[in-house]
């Protein structure tokens, strides 16, 4: 995200969408991180998912969206579901920053508590960081790993980052 002498870089090496929005089943998507070529366009049609994969890594580092409709999971998962039954919408990405590789997971698990009523749980959110031996480790409690999170990428400037073509004149 940023590359300047003496601040925090983060570098995003993958994203991995599960049941978000439109993109129904498990999604991954690997982002250039070559020293020399290091730029991952997203290009598609309009209602492909582009706006919907920038929405992604919002709700994955912070929880949020600005869609108006608040349901994150697929709705054609939704609309299938048994009566009883639970599905999971989940986002990871895969981040390098301060010489450390992190795994930054949000999920959520909805239940369908009759035709019309589906029931989200709160966001589970966790942050992993790679050890010495390649093995992913809790960071520790919430409150840590939105301390990583804000550190990596403070959400006030999310929006310079992860924007989409759509909203590009509000930006200026």
């Amino acid at each position: 995200i940023g590359r300047r002498e003496g601040e925090i870089v983060m570098i995003i090496h993958s994203i991995e969408l599960e049941n978000f929005r439109q993109f129904r089943g498990c999604h991954h998507l690997d982002f250039s991180i070559d020293n020399d070529k290091n730029v991952t366009v997203v290009m598609g049609e309009n209602g492909s998912g582009k706006t919907t994969l920038e929405q992604a890594f919002t709700w994955c580092l912070y929880g949020k969206t600005t869609f108006k409709d608040k349901q994150l999971l697929n709705r054609e998962v939704c609309n299938t579901m048994p009566i009883g039954t639970t599905e999971q919408v989940k986002v990871e990405m895969v981040v390098h920053t301060n010489n450390a590789e992190f795994c930054i997971r949000r999920r959520q698990t909805v239940t369908k508590k009759s035709a019309s009523k589906h029931v989200s749980s709160l966001d589970d959110f966790n942050v992993k960081r790679r050890n010495a031996n390649g093995d992913w480790e809790d960071v520790g409690k919430r409150l840590q790993a939105d301390s990583i999170v804000a550190e990596m990428l403070p959400e006030k400037l999310s929006g310079f980052f992860f924007f989409d073509g759509e909203r590009i004149d509000k930006m200026s």
